[in-house]
């Protein structure tokens, strides 16, 4: 990272962190559907604990992503046009 801009925080939000959020949440969708279709406790097994890792790795990026969307919007201009 060269330099820091002020959207910075809302680009790295929008082109990643929001993607990588859906995959997450195909994978659990994912994990859903072996272990509620799935004959093989093996599978069902893997498929849980990767449900559960996958619920914590999700929870920690809602969290960021809260906690910079309201930053986001408490910055603003002052009245030089600097951010504050």
């Amino acid at each position: 990272m060269h330099r820091y801009e002020p959207s910075l925080v809302a680009r790295i939000r929008t082109d990643y962190l929001h993607k990588t959020q859906k995959a997450i949440e195909q994978s659990i969708t994912n994990c859903d559907n072996i272990i509620n279709h799935s004959s093989s406790s093996t599978e069902i097994s893997n498929a849980t604990k990767e449900k559960s890792k996958l619920q914590k790795q999700l929870k920690e990026t809602q969290e960021y992503d809260e906690a910079h969307s309201s930053y986001s919007k408490s910055k603003h201009r002052n009245r030089f046009g600097r951010w504050s």
